[in-house]
């Protein structure tokens, strides 16, 4: 069996959603992660109009990937959890068009971008599964839109906490129905398009509620049915079926 002792079980959890990883496999992953990177809270890991430089994969901790604007607006786009690929982009971009920042402390793996398209040529099932990883977060990105545009303040709120705990779940990392939640206000309402006044007062009526309590570090889900119902969550979006066995053959359905 590979070495467990890497940090990057939140990788190969998630991946065995899609695929269903052999230990050949799951070595040609280790062999991109040999530089581990200890890093701090508010560390840079892409800055945005810079030259992407390196890959990478943040086995611990938690990240945010967002846009700012030339008068320092900023636009929180996603959360980056354990287990996400960082920087795919540099695999056919120069430049950066976001910035990625540390929210925890963490452990970033850092590889040239033509190592992961060598392994791609060479594991191009494996490859496949990263691709699908990816994917994932693009799917992300377009329920986050319909947030923006759509869903009220509560809905927004709700769907976006039911949305953390599915995607901790597929990394093996839920607590039932309690979740790690280092995530500011300020941060939040960045996120959802609302005012930091705004989102405690949607936290505040979802604890009144029954439906939620939180505290500086967690948040639990008291009520899910309730919440469920009140954002209208569909976990489809999510794609979180198995597919494949090792050698690239379809799983039955």
């Amino acid at each position: 069996m590979v070495d467990a002792d890497h940090g990057l079980d939140p990788l190969f959890q998630k991946l065995s959603h899609y695929l269903e990883l052999n230990d050949d496999q799951r070595r040609r992953v280790l062999e991109l992660a040999k530089n581990p990177t200890p890093v701090k809270p508010d560390t840079a890991i892409v800055s945005q109009g810079e030259s992407y430089g390196l890959c990478g994969i943040l086995a611990k901790g938690w990240a945010i990937q967002y846009k700012t604007l030339s008068d320092g607006r900023r636009q929180v786009v996603n959360f980056l959890l354990p287990g996400t690929f960082t920087s795919l982009q540099a695999t056919v971009f120069g430049t950066s068009d976001h910035s990625i920042s540390m929210l925890t402390d963490g452990l970033l793996y850092s590889f040239k971008p033509e190592h992961l398209v060598d392994l791609i040529k060479h594991e191009p099932v494996l490859g496949m599964a990263i691709v699908w990883n990816r994917t994932q977060e693009e799917a992300i990105l377009m329920e986050r839109l319909v947030s923006l545009g759509q869903r009220s303040a509560k809905e927004r709120v709700a769907h976006v906490l039911i949305e953390l705990w599915h995607r901790l779940e597929l990394r093996g990392l839920d607590d039932q129905m309690k979740l790690p939640f280092p995530v500011g206000q300020a941060i939040l309402a960045d996120l959802l398009g609302l005012t930091p006044v705004h989102i405690n007062r949607t936290l505040k009526t979802l604890k009144q509620d029954g439906l939620i309590d939180y505290d500086r570090k967690t948040v639990s889900l008291l009520d899910m049915d309730t919440l469920l119902e009140w954002a209208d969550f569909d976990d489809s979006y999510l794609h979180a079926q198995s597919l494949l066995n090792c050698d690239g053959s379809r799983l039955p359905d």
